[in-house]
């Protein structure tokens, strides 16, 4: 992947990398209007072609959240409470996306944020979407670091 940008929680913890090949204006910033992600001022960023790379200690060092048709874990770090985005379990393997304030170069991510609303999907339509629109991920708990390029 052509850029690398890392990010982490406040307390440091939980610790991500985000490949991409898109610079970082290219990326579609999302605003999701449900409430959960209006009381979290959530900016999502992803590419279905990119690899994102959740780290930390152990498994422990995460909770998570599931609502509405609860196919996907909304990701918090334990310690500190920081939303760091959500994962969810497609066709073509784990899917996810993070927040554009999470990352150490967030500044550099100036597309205009699109408002998006899900509300009417269908189970089946979301992880659809999820599939075409997230990021492979991994989570690498109890691992090395995640990776330099």
């Amino acid at each position: 992947m052509k850029y690398r940008f890392a990010g982490s929680c406040h307390c440091g913890d939980i610790r991500l990398a985000f490949h991409t090949d898109l610079g970082p204006p290219e990326i579609e910033i999302r605003a999701c209007q449900c409430g959960f992600c209006l009381r979290q001022d959530s900016q999502a960023l992803s590419d279905p072609h990119g690899r994102l790379e959740i780290h930390g200690a152990s498994r422990a060092a995460t909770s998570d959240y599931r609502f509405g048709h609860g196919l996907a874990e909304y990701l918090f770090c334990a310690g500190c409470g920081i939303y760091l985005g959500a994962v969810t379990e497609t066709a073509g393997g784990l899917r996810g996306f993070t927040l554009r304030r999470l990352l150490d170069d967030h500044a550099l991510f100036t597309a205009t944020i699109v408002l998006a609303a899900f509300d009417g999907e269908s189970p089946a339509e979301r992880q659809a979407r999820r599939l075409a629109k997230w990021t492979p991920t991994v989570l690498a708990f109890g691992q090395p670091r995640v990776s330099a390029r």
